[in-house]
């Protein structure tokens, strides 16, 4: 995938998968991953300056949804048949 694929705040959350947690990761020179509970994701996304689909390497990780926020970039796990729904929508509009 070479274009970037925005996604809305409501998109973005409807990737997320079902529970209580939601894990993440982040690079910083390493890769650092950690649990974050789903309203913590959910309110980062809100924040956030824009979520995308993320790419290859991302989402064959489990953690196809970036969301860039004002202290970076953040890959959260996401499920990989509803973001492949929203990029097949996407390319036929």
């Amino acid at each position: 995938m070479s274009e970037r694929l925005y996604l809305t705040k409501e998109q973005a959350i409807s990737t997320l998968p079902e529970g209580e947690n939601v894990h993440c990761f982040v690079s910083g020179g390493i890769l650092i991953g950690a649990d974050w509970s789903r309203e913590q994701v959910e309110h980062y996304i809100e924040e956030a300056d824009s979520v995308e689909i993320g790419g290859g390497m991302s989402r064959r990780m489990g953690h196809g949804l970036a969301v860039f926020g004002t202290d970076g970039l953040k890959f959260f796990e996401a499920k990989e048949e509803v973001l492949q729904k929203l990029e097949n929508g996407m390319k036929n509009d």
